[in-house]
């Protein structure tokens, strides 16, 4: 085998030698630095110039003598010493290197960590090496050449290390930026994120980008460059910026960006042919490293719903730790979510309960991977079955229920009204009575805002729900309490997937009304206020979160048109249906008449139902027994009836009748 091939293969080819090779290599700086530090130290050069002027015959000598001349030109005992210390320095350097672990690092992503370490290398070195020579030396050498020497050393390995670094981010992307072939891109944030988007988009995406320029609202940032970008005007310049620099995608690098401004900046380009990306922020990355995956396309989940917020979650730990856990609904949207953080809070055992075989199934597979330690049972039954919610709770005890199994189509319980009625109305009182027989710490139910002034049967069975609920408490140990929210984005039952599934196929978007608006919230955001809400609720009361700004559909759609690269009525057009059966032009959270305060939990307001409504237990047993009666026997017009007079008998009497369909 070629000896070339054996070392290259040994050396370059495999992570050890490459390892090995790093070593050997700082070994080596290290001895040239002690080197040019003692020949500048002792003028070797200018003495070595001196004897070939007195000696013109010796540039034509042998090694031999070149190396004889050179031992001459200088000082004999330098010299020497130079030759005896070399391999100590050799060693020394390499064995720090090592201790340190500076041979295993990623040069491409050095950075202050990485020049920490070759500090405390080289500083160790240095003081072995002073160690070792007053050993094999004494004191007769040269003190004054160590610290030239640590200089020197650092500024080798430190230049070795940060070598790749400044080629891959500054020389090779900077003229890889010069072009008009890349796609010229805004960067929305010049904050540390953004320094961070500009590494990545040169470095990662080389060639791809050509980056224009910033947008920041920090006056002291304005006419600043970054890496020599300039930051060009604030966030509100974005969409006039966008034009007249031909811009082609915008990224968001800004800490937690809100979502208002997102809105505003994608409707500021909404007639642009623009892509917009989003960086994540430092609590995002792992180690610091950017990847290219980390920089991803705006989804309209980004511009919509509430901004995030931190939440203290040792209360709900503590709620949760060690109990037994039912989940209903487990196989939907808000369910497995659910399902999926209260498993995170390590409960002594988790019930899914679930009329749908296959959606029951997902979730349970998933759990069990994420969570193979944790008891979870999965519960096949119908809650509209009485017998069989009762035997569930007699056989696992469960001490905390969140009820989350509700029919949410609109339209489709308009056909179907004894049926909705069975499910959110009817099941929801099985579950309410076998919670007070067997004496549950907690029931959780939740709402929605469709119950707030319904129009459709579908909001008027979960307002009976909600009364239902708030009815109990008082009547036994469980604490009662409901949580309303607005529509989910993501969900089954949200119009998003609707729109996603419509621009696949090229459109039309169908729109019901231009006014048309909604609350809108992420699954997870939604589920975490649930559990804090169930966690500060002393029963009886309606939990409120707060779903931010209400949003019209129409703009939903044509957000989710741009952010799909494509334009409306060129590429896909928007179409107005009507209202549909039930159907309200807007959502409310809360109800004329109805008093809510805030709580400890940030973006969570309370409303206790028996300020303002009539909650008389036994009235509302009646009617509930003359609702289920009518429902089972599948007398559509009598149910109805039934269930729009129960709304009406505990409407607030100040408030104008607006129960009904619109």
């Amino acid at each position: 085998m070629n000896p070339i091939r054996s070392i290259y293969n040994l050396l370059v080819s495999s992570r050890r030698g490459r390892r090995l090779l790093v070593l050997l290599v700082h070994g080596l700086l290290g001895a040239l630095a002690f080197t040019i530090t003692l020949a500048l130290r002792f003028e070797w050069p200018l003495h070595f110039s001196n004897w070939l002027a007195e000696n013109p015959v010796a540039a034509y000598a042998t090694r031999m003598e070149w190396f004889r001349a050179l031992r001459e030109a200088g000082a004999l005992l330098h010299f020497n010493f130079w030759l005896n210390t070399l391999w100590l320095v050799f060693l020394i350097r390499m064995l720090t290197v090592f201790y340190f672990r500076l041979h295993k690092g990623v040069w491409r992503y050095a950075g202050m960590n990485d020049l920490l370490l070759i500090i405390k290398a080289v500083t160790l070195g240095t003081i072995a090496l002073i160690a070792a020579i007053i050993i094999f030396h004494g004191r007769e050498f040269p003190r004054a050449i160590f610290l030239n020497d640590w200089l020197l050393t650092m500024a080798f390995f430190g230049g070795l290390r940060f070598s790749r670094r400044l080629y891959s981010e500054f020389m090779y992307p900077m003229a890889k930026n010069i072009g008009s072939g890349e796609r010229r891109t805004l960067i929305v944030g010049a904050d540390n994120t953004g320094e961070m988007a500009v590494r990545a988009l040169l470095n990662d995406f080389q060639g791809q980008f050509y980056v224009v320029g910033f947008v920041d609202d920090d006056p002291g940032k304005q006419g600043a460059r970054i890496h020599d970008i300039p930051v060009l005007g604030t966030l509100d310049q974005t969409g006039q910026l966008a034009v007249d620099l031909e811009v082609t995608d915008v990224v968001f690098a800004i800490p937690n960006p809100q979502k208002k401004v997102m809105r505003q900046i994608v409707d500021a380009c909404s007639q642009l042919d623009i892509r917009f990306l989003i960086m994540p922020t430092f609590n995002d990355m792992i180690s610091g490293k950017l990847v290219r995956q980390e920089i991803r396309s705006v989804d309209v989940e980004d511009l919509l719903g509430r901004d995030p917020i931190t939440l203290d979650q040792e209360p709900v730990q503590r709620y949760l730790h060690c109990k037994r856990v039912m989940v209903t609904g487990a196989g939907g949207s808000i369910g497995a979510e659910l399902a999926r953080q209260v498993a995170a809070h390590r409960p002594d055992q988790l019930m899914l309960l679930e009329f749908a075989e296959n959606s029951l199934f997902e979730i349970h597979q998933e759990l069990r991977s994420l969570y193979p330690d944790l008891t979870i049972v999965p519960l096949i039954g119908d809650i509209k079955n009485e017998p069989t919610v009762d035997r569930f709770f007699a056989q696992y005890r469960p001490q905390v229920v969140y009820h989350a199994a509700a029919y949410k189509h609109v339209p489709l319980m308009e056909t179907y009204p004894a049926e909705c009625v069975l499910n959110n109305v009817i099941g929801t009182a099985h579950l309410t009575a076998a919670a007070v027989k067997y004496e549950i710490e907690g029931f959780i139910m939740i709402s929605t805002d469709k119950a707030v002034r319904p129009t459709s049967i579908m909001g008027a069975s979960k307002r009976v729900a909600e009364l239902l609920v708030a009815s109990r408490q008082n009547h036994g140990k469980t604490k009662f309490t409901s949580v309303r929210f607005g529509n989910v984005l993501g969900s089954s039952g949200s119009v998003v997937p609707t729109f996603r599934k419509q621009i696949a196929r090229g459109g039309p978007l169908t729109v019901t009304h231009p006014e048309i608006t909604r609350y809108f919230i992420t699954i997870p955001e939604a589920v975490e206020l649930v559990l804090q809400a169930g966690v500060a609720g002393k029963g009886g009361e309606v939990f409120v979160l707060d779903m931010g700004e209400p949003v019209k559909i129409v703009d939903l759609a044509r957000n989710m048109i741009e952010l799909s690269g494509l334009r409306e009525n060129e590429d896909i057009k928007i179409v107005f249906t009507g209202l549909r059966p039930g159907e309200k032009m807007y959502e409310e959270l809360i109800a004329c008449g109805e008093e809510v305060s805030p709580t400890d939990v940030p973006k969570v307001m309370v409303h206790n139902p028996s300020s303002s409504e009539n909650l008389d237990r036994p009235m509302i047993d009646r009617e509930i027994e003359e609702l289920r009666a009518g429902a089972y026997e599948r007398n559509e017009e009598k149910t109805v009836e039934l269930l729009w007079r129960i709304v009406k008998n505990h409407d607030s009497p100040d408030c104008p009748e607006e129960s009904g369909k619109e």
